[in-house]
């Protein structure tokens, strides 16, 4: 981030989450590196947390980098996946790092996306609370 002066901005949060503490810090870093990595200078790659109404807690990597190819927010995180063929050459990787985040993710019963925001990319993984912080009633109309 300092090299290609990226502000870096982490939102702290207080929630508890039942998971492998190892393999969550995997996760986030491959998907923090990964905005770092598609973020141009001067950019900004923002870490936030959001408490769910039904009961999990969403960790967002949100970006100001070049987005995600229309069509493409599923498939990236199949294995030897890349966006562009164009990104493989230039930027390296080999495809295997979000599918490797999908399964943590979901063999900690979440789920993760990625969609795109103002000119940038938001992956997103939702995780269940631990179960005593977990909210008793789910609105009509969840988020979830």
């Amino acid at each position: 981030a300092e090299k290609k002066q990226i502000k870096l901005v982490v939102e702290p949060t207080h929630e508890h989450l039942l998971a492998d503490p190892d393999r969550l810090v995997q996760v986030l870093i491959n998907l923090i590196f990964n905005a770092l990595k598609f973020t141009s200078k001067g950019g900004y790659v923002q870490l936030e947390a959001e408490r769910l109404p039904c009961g999990q807690l969403e960790l967002r990597v949100v970006d100001s980098g070049c987005g995600i190819p229309a069509g493409m927010e599923e498939k990236i995180f199949e294995p030897f996946k890349q966006t562009r063929v164009s990104d493989a050459l230039s930027k390296g990787g080999s495809g295997l790092g979000l599918f490797i985040c999908k399964s943590i993710v979901e063999k900690h019963g979440g789920t993760i996306g990625a969609r795109n925001h103002d000119g940038g990319a938001v992956f997103y993984l939702r995780l269940p609370l631990k179960e005593s912080e977990q909210v008793v009633h789910v609105p009509a109309k969840s988020t979830c």
